[in-house]
């Protein structure tokens, strides 16, 4: 599995708009701060989140 880097995001997947799972963020002042993780459903159990 690859981790990749998007636009305010990393994720799992072909690209950014079509991930297996993706980590979305803020950064402000060198703080990222998580905003959400999803995993689509079929990917569920697999880890992917962690």
């Amino acid at each position: 599995m690859e981790i990749k880097k998007g636009r305010n995001c990393y994720y799992i997947g072909e690209d950014e708009n079509n991930y297996k799972g993706i980590l979305q963020y803020v950064e402000e002042d060198h703080v990222i701060d998580a905003q959400h993780t999803i995993v689509k459903p079929e990917f569920g159990g697999q880890g992917l989140a962690g």
